[in-house]
């Protein structure tokens, strides 16, 4: 996670916003699940598990930090809660496993990830049970607990990994009997209209909705519809659960590019107990993301218009390297043309005063020179007057 940590730094009081503000999407997946209310909102009213359909948030017991620890690694958006179920037919607790994924891309390699996680889950329980009673882990009547992964999936496109454990095994067709029969519940955002989800009036719901905002049509329609719903949900919520509205209204804002000082006001007046529609009627002219379109868009001319340059300039150099090599060439051939003149005119001197020498006329060695060397008789005159002395 990038470190884009601010802080909102206004007089201290009760109604303050303080504390670290976060990306939207980093305090959906390390916060959100770990409150147990909004947990238990989400495994009753979304995860489609009868189960769950009574589920409070006393009967759940956050357990996360405990099994990434045992498994080694940091990941943002899982959760595993221990369920408390009162039901006649169940003497056992029951564990839940949630991944939050929120990238576009599809992560094809959960199933391996939950079976990670289900083994740590069932190696310390068996631990704990042999504790309590040496080796009953090993006898007939030990069981494991029953674990139910589910993944919580925000992206725009659709969820096309296989669900089950098998889909992520080479020629698992060719001996199916051997492979974990391990399967995982999808919960996919885009499946919830806003209407829909109001109808469980809770605070999960707003979240979902709050989540669902993509792009310029989302947010208008959530504008349009979640005004009044929004701010029913935030009076009536605890100060933990509006607090968690507060920061993810943040990060809506710091996507939708609103100066944090604008962003900070808007809020501080929410959290003063301002109706919400005090944020809408301050967010009318601001269309999401519009800016960072318009900024796309920008870097898209600025991109193209960069690119045309540089082919220009790399013609232009072109164009300059082959004039240069022309020059080079020309004056190559001009010194060998130089040379080779200055070669004929020594030798024709050379022949003049040899021939003078031998006591030969002036009128032979003309002659001579139009002869052998093949001169017009205008360029033998001139090289006899200056050669004949």
């Amino acid at each position: 996670m990038s470190d884009n940590r601010h802080y909102l730094n206004r007089e201290s009081n009760s109604n303050d916003i303080v504390g670290k503000v976060m990306h939207i999407r980093d305090v959906n997946s390390r916060e959100i699940f770990s409150n147990n209310l909004l947990a238990s909102q989400f495994l009753k009213d979304y995860s489609g598990i009868t189960l769950f359909s009574d589920l409070k948030p006393e009967d759940l017991e956050d357990q996360t930090e405990k099994f990434r620890a045992m498994l080694g690694i940091e990941v943002e958006g899982d959760t595993i809660k221990k369920v408390h179920l009162r039901l006649p037919y169940l003497n056992q607790d029951v564990y839940v496993i949630a991944l939050v994924e929120h990238k576009s891309l599809v992560d094809y390699d959960v199933a391996m990830q939950l079976l990670m996680y289900m083994s740590l889950i069932w190696k310390d329980y068996a631990d704990k049970e042999n504790e309590k009673n040496n080796k009953i882990s090993k006898s007939k009547q030990f069981r494991y607990p029953l674990i139910i992964p589910v993944v919580y999936y925000e992206g725009s496109r659709k969820w096309t990994a296989g669900t089950h454990l098998s889909d992520r095994i080479a020629h698992a067709e060719l001996a199916m009997d051997y492979i974990p029969d391990l399967t995982y519940h999808v919960v996919y955002l885009q499946d919830y209209e806003n209407d829909e989800l109001r109808l469980n009036n809770n605070e999960m719901s707003l979240f979902m909705m709050i989540n669902k905002i993509q792009g310029p049509e989302d947010f208008k329609e959530f504008r349009e519809t979640a005004k009044d719903y929004m701010d029913s949900i935030y009076k009536k919520t605890s100060p933990v659960i509006q607090d968690l509205i507060i920061r993810v209204l943040w990060g809506l804002l710091m996507k939708m590019n609103v100066p944090q000082d604008e962003a900070s006001d808007m809020l501080t007046d929410v959290k003063k107990g301002e109706n919400m529609g005090i944020l809408f009627e301050n967010l009318k002219g601001i269309d999401v993301q519009a800016t960072r379109e318009e900024m796309k868009k920008i870097k898209e001319e600025t991109n193209q218009a960069r690119l045309i340059a540089d082919r220009e300039r790399e013609r232009a150099a072109m164009e300059r390297a082959r004039a240069e090599e022309e020059k080079a060439r020309a004056e190559e051939e001009k010194a060998r043309a130089d040379k080779a003149e200055k070669i004929l005119n020594d030798a024709l001197t050379h022949f003049i005063v040899q021939n003078k020498a031998e006591g030969k006329s002036e009128s032979e060695v003309l002659e001579a020179l139009i002869k052998i060397f093949l001169l017009d008789k205008s360029k033998a005159e001139l090289i006899m007057r200056e050669s004949w002395l």
